[in-house]
């Protein structure tokens, strides 16, 4: 072949492709202009009241939040538990609002730089996907990694891509998907005024421990402590006394689905108006988990308290407190709640466990006796 042939088809080949990397180049300019600065799913903000799914995927395993009423939504991988309506509320809103920034790398070899690649063991990003009541699929992208830098609108940026398709985006949305399952579960059990708790007993096998006060602003006290030989740790009893006042839990399930698991305490709460609450505390390879019921029994004799900080009263007519137990055991009967593991320290003390042996006195030294001293001689005469 002759050398000017074989330089013409080079220059012929280096053309092409230079044409074909312009063509690839307006491609790409022409899709970000169609999308930058644009919702990324223009159409889920408009049918945000028809979503009745939404399943989010990892590498640990996939969970389901599914509609159960008008604004009730529950987990079926955890018995149909409550979710927190309010942080889903957030992320569809997220969702809907997601602006395309600027596209990202179409080359599957690169979407493990930007987390999302399709969800398999060993992966960091989510997938969710969204789904109305049809079944019909609403929305589906793998959330990847944050970006580190914030826009000037200072919303979070996140890269996603639309599962399906080769591309994949930098988008401005506050999305934030929690992974585990538990996180998205409306985990607020209790929520008490530290002020109505009168008596706490904790029944630990073979001992008991009991704490009480006589009025609303008074200190809890260890009963029968001999305080000649015993001292009180405050601190201790004052975990215990408030374990009970804002309550949550780290995972839940039915009572009916699992083991009993190996007993581990029962915990009677009372407060000056007639709430009682039973927890029985028991360990779940090595957790511990606990049962809630309430009831409500007649105080012996009234007893006065101030208002509260929002100027309503702190303790509750007969009335208040039936209906409170009444809500208390609707959301609490059949489930078993597991705690976190300083909150099961604070509801499970033993009696020596509150106090502490006081120290015995140090010997007084007894006292040395001191010489006489010596009479000095008489001076000699001359």
């Amino acid at each position: 072949m002759r050398r000017t042939t074989l330089a013409a088809l080079l220059g012929l080949t280096i053309a092409l492709g230079l044409a074909g990397a312009w063509l690839v180049a307006e491609r790409v300019r022409e899709t970000s202009a169609d999308l930058s600065g644009r919702p990324l799913m223009p159409e889920l903000k408009y049918r945000l009241n028809d979503v009745a799914s939404v399943t989010i995927e990892g590498a640990e395993g996939a969970f389901t939040l599914k509609r159960g009423g008008t604004d009730r939504w529950v987990m079926p991988e955890r018995g149909n538990y409550p979710v927190d309506f309010g942080k889903l509320q957030r992320l569809l809103v997220a969702l809907g609002d997601m602006v395309a920034i600027e596209p990202k790398t179409a080359r599957p070899d690169r979407y493990h730089f930007l987390d999302v690649e399709d969800v398999a063991p060993g992966t960091r990003g989510l997938r969710l996907t969204v789904k109305d009541r049809s079944n019909l699929v609403l929305a589906d992208l793998i959330v990847g990694r944050p970006d580190d830098v914030l826009g000037a609108s200072k919303v979070p940026r996140f890269f996603v891509r639309p599962v399906g398709e080769a591309g994949s985006w930098e988008v401005e949305a506050d999305l934030r998907p929690a992974r585990t399952p538990a996180d998205w579960l409306d985990r607020e059990l209790l929520v008490l005024a530290p002020d109505r708790f009168a008596v706490v007993t904790v029944t630990k096998g073979d001992q008991t421990a009991r704490i009480s006060r006589t009025r609303p602003d008074g200190s809890f006290t260890l009963d029968g402590l001999d305080t000649a030989t015993m001292t009180a740790k405050m601190g201790r009893i004052g975990a215990l006394a408030v374990a009970a006042t804002y309550l949550t839990f780290e995972d839940v399930r039915k009572v009916k689905d699992g083991p009993a698991g190996q007993p581990l305490a029962t915990v009677r709460f009372e407060t000056f108006d007639g709430l009682v609450l039973n927890l029985g505390l028991v360990t779940i390879d090595g957790q511990g988990w606990t049962t809630i019921e309430a009831a409500y029994e007649a105080p012996t004799a009234p007893v006065e308290a101030g208002p509260g900080p929002d100027g309503q009263p702190v303790l509750k007519d007969a009335e208040s407190v039936r209906a409170e137990v009444g809500a208390i055991n609707a959301r609490t009967k059949g489930w078993l709640y597991r705690l976190d593991g300083t909150r099961v320290i604070d509801l499970t003390p033993t009696p020596g466990d509150l106090a502490d042996v006081k120290p015995a006195p140090a010997p007084v030294p007894e006292p040395v006796p001191v010489p006489e001293a010596a009479e000095p001689p008489a001076p000699r005469l001359p």
